[in-house]
C-alpha cells in the first residue's frame, strides 16, 4: 500500500557558456525555471539561461508495431515507461526542450552494472546467462547518443527525436553480441 516509489528524470542542460549540466529531476520544467531564475545550484545558476535535454526511452512504446516514429502515439505498458512519459509531458511544458527517446548501453559510473557490463562480468567468471528473447530493443552506444544531442544542440533542435540504432534486437542477441567483442 501507499504511493509507488518515485524515480526521478534525468535531464541534461546546455548553459549559455556552452558548457552543460546534469542532473536528476521529478519536475524538469520545474526545475528549469528555477535554474533560469537563479535558484538552482551555485555553479547552474552563475552560467544560466538554460536549454533542457530530456533522455526519455523507447519503452514508451509498447512494440506491437516496430520502427516507431516521433509521430506514433505512446503506449506504455510499464511503470518505468509511463513514468518516463510522464518526464516527456512535464518537460513539452518548455517549448525549447529536446527529447531524446533512446535505449542506450555502455559503461555505468553507478555501482549498477549495465546489461553489457553484467554479461561481460559473467563470461569472465564462467556463470551461464539467460537472455530473454521476448524483449526487442534497438539499443545505441551511449558515447554516440551524447555525440547525437550535441549534434541536435548545435542545430536549435527542439521537440521529440526517437535516437536509437537500426539494428534490432532481442536482449539474447545483444548479450551473443557482447560476447562476440
Amino acid at each position: 500500500k501507499g504511493a509507488a516509489p518515485s524515480y526521478g528524470s534525468q535531464c541534461i542542460n546546455k548553459i549559455a557558456t556552452g558548457m552543460f549540466y546534469t542532473g536528476i529531476t521529478n519536475d524538469p520544467t520545474k526545475r528549469l525555471e528555477k535554474h533560469n531564475s537563479g535558484k538552482g545550484s551555485r555553479m547552474a545558476t552563475q552560467q544560466g539561461p538554460f536549454e533542457l535535454v530530456y533522455i526519455s526511452t523507447d519503452s514508451i512504446f509498447d512494440g506491437t508495431k516496430g520502427n516507431y516514429t516521433e509521430q506514433d502515439t505512446p503506449n506504455p505498458v510499464n511503470f518505468y515507461a509511463k513514468t518516463k512519459l510522464q518526464g516527456e509531458e512535464a518537460a513539452r511544458m518548455n517549448p525549447d526542450t529536446i527529447i531524446v527517446r533512446t535505449n542506450m548501453y555502455g559503461w555505468n559510473v553507478q555501482d549498477k552494472k549495465s546489461l553489457a557490463e553484467w554479461v561481460l562480468g559473467n563470461l569472465k567468471d564462467n556463470k551461464p546467462m539467460d537472455g530473454f528473447t521476448d524483449i526487442i530493443f534497438s539499443p545505441m552506444l551511449v558515447n554516440r547518443i551524447s555525440r547525437s544531442i550535441q549534434h541536435l544542440i548545435s542545430k536549435n533542435f527542439t521537440g521529440a527525436i526517437n535516437l536509437n540504432s537500426t539494428d534490432a534486437m532481442n536482449k539474447y542477441e545483444f548479450a551473443c553480441l557482447v560476447a562476440e567483442t
